[in-house]
C-alpha cells in the first residue's frame, strides 16, 4: 500500500512557457546529479551540518513526534532515521572518508527511483496547459531507464521493538514532549472520532500545559495515515510535569469533563479545517496524494458523515480504548541536560 512505500518526489512550478525548462531541470536533478565535485559535496554536508542543531531545536516537537512515532509506524521510522534526530546524529558522525559511500549511496537510490516503471505524474493546471504538458512529458520520461534494477528492495524495520522512554540532548533552553498511542487508519470507524478528540483535547491542554505550565504550545494530534494518536509540547520548561499533564487530560476525557458545546466547537474546528480552500497548487498536490493512498470519494463523504454524528459517548469509549488502556504507548522528549537535571524526571 501506499503507507509503506518510500518514494522520490520532484514538485515544481512555473509559469505555462516555462514547463519545459522545469521538466528538463527537474530531470536533471534526478538523472544527471555531479558527484564528482567532492569538494563541493562536502561544502553542503558540512553546511547540513551547522544548521542541523539549530533546527532541530526550532522544530523539536516534529523531532520528537518523530522518534515516539517511529515505534509503531514503518513510514515514521524512516523519516526518523533520514530527517529525525538519529538522522542528525548519522549526519554530525559523517567525515570526509565518508564522501565515497555518500556519493554511492546516492547514485544508487536514485538508479532504483527513476525508471518508468515507479514513475507517476500529477499535473495542475487549466486543459491547454495539461496537454501541452503532456507532450512534454514525453521527452522526460525517455531519459528514465526502461526497467527497474531487479526486485524492490525490503526493509526489515523493528515494529516489534518494546517502546522506550527516551530523550535526544541537544543545547537548548527549552524541552519538546511527545507521547504517541497506537490507534487505527483512515478506514477504520474509530477514525474520524479520535480526529474530533484530537480537537476536543486542545483547550484542556492549553489550560494545564500553556497556562499553568508555562510551555509556548500544547498540541495532540490524531494522524490516520499513520495510525497514530500524539500528545506534544512546545517550547516546553517541564517534562515529567507535562507528562503529568497529558495523564489529567486523557482522566478528564475518560470521565467526561466536556459538555456538548464543546463537542461541537470540536467537531466545526475539525470540518473548518477540511474546507478549508486550498491553493491550486494545494488542490493538485492533495488530489494526488489520496490518489496514492487509495483515498477515494466516498472514503472523504463517509468520514465527514462519521464526524458531525460524534457523541459524547463515542469520545469516551475511544478515549477508554486507545489512550486509558492502550496496547503500548512510547515517550520521546527533545531537551538538555540542565531540564533533565533540574526537572522532576
Amino acid at each position: 500500500t501506499g503507507k509503506n512505500r518510500v518514494d522520490l518526489k520532484l514538485s515544481g512550478r512555473c509559469l505555462p512557457r516555462n514547463t519545459n525548462a522545469m521538466l528538463q531541470l527537474m530531470g536533471d536533478i534526478a538523472l544527471k546529479p555531479d558527484l564528482e565535485n567532492k569538494n563541493r559535496i562536502l561544502e553542503i554536508i558540512n553546511l547540513q551540518k551547522a544548521y542541523a542543531a539549530p533546527m532541530a531545536s526550532y522544530s523539536g516537537h516534529q523531532m520528537a513526534s518523530l522518534a515516539v512515532g517511529r515505534w509503531f509506524c514503518p513510514m515514521r521510522w524512516i523519516s526518523h532515521n533520514v530527517s529525525g534526530m538519529e538522522g542528525i546524529r548519522r549526519l554530525l558522525k559523517l567525515s570526509p572518508a565518508d564522501l565515497d559511500k555518500v556519493t554511492s549511496g546516492i547514485s544508487s537510490f536514485l538508479g532504483d527511483m527513476c525508471n518508468l516503471e515507479r514513475v507517476k505524474v500529477g499535473i495542475t493546471g487549466d486543459d491547454k496547459l495539461n496537454t501541452q504538458m503532456l507532450g512534454e512529458l514525453k521527452t522526460f520520461t525517455s531519459r528514465l531507464t526502461s526497467g527497474s534494477n531487479g526486485s524492490p528492495k525490503l526493509v526489515r524495520i523493528p515494529m516489534d521493538e518494546t517502546p522506550e522512554m527516551e530523550a535526544w540532548v541537544l543545547s537548548t533552553d527549552v524541552s519538546y514532549v511527545a507521547k504517541a498511542f497506537p490507534a487505527v487508519h483512515t478506514e477504520h470507524p474509530d477514525a474520524p472520532t479520535l480526529t474530533v478528540l484530537s480537537a476536543l483535547m486542545e483547550r484542556p491542554m492549553y489550560e494545564l500545559i500553556r497556562a499553568q505550565g508555562g510551555a509556548y504550545g500544547a498540541f495532540s494530534q490524531f494522524n490516520s495515515t499513520s495510525g497514530l494518536f500524539v500528545m506534544m509540547t512546545y517550547r516546553d520548561p517541564h517534562t515529567a510535569q507535562s507528562l503529568d499533564a497529558f495523564d489529567k487530560v486523557i482522566a478528564g476525557m475518560a470521565k467526561g469533563d466536556f459538555n456538548r458545546e464543546k463537542i461541537d466547537h470540536a467537531i466545526i474546528n475539525v470540518i473548518s479545517h477540511m474546507d478549508k480552500p486550498p491553493s491550486p497548487r494545494e488542490k493538485g498536490l492533495i488530489a494526488y496524494g489520496r490518489m496514492m493512498n487509495g483515498v477515494t470519494l466516498e472514503d472523504r463523504r463517509r468520514t465527514r458523515e462519521s464526524i458531525l454524528k460524534t457523541t459524547r459517548e463515542d469520545i469516551i469509549r475511544v478515549v477508554e480504548k486507545y489512550l486509558v488502556n492502550p496496547s503500548r504507548t512510547a515517550v520521546a522528549m527533545v531537551t538538555s541536560d540542565k531540564i533533565l537535571s533540574n526537572d522532576e524526571t
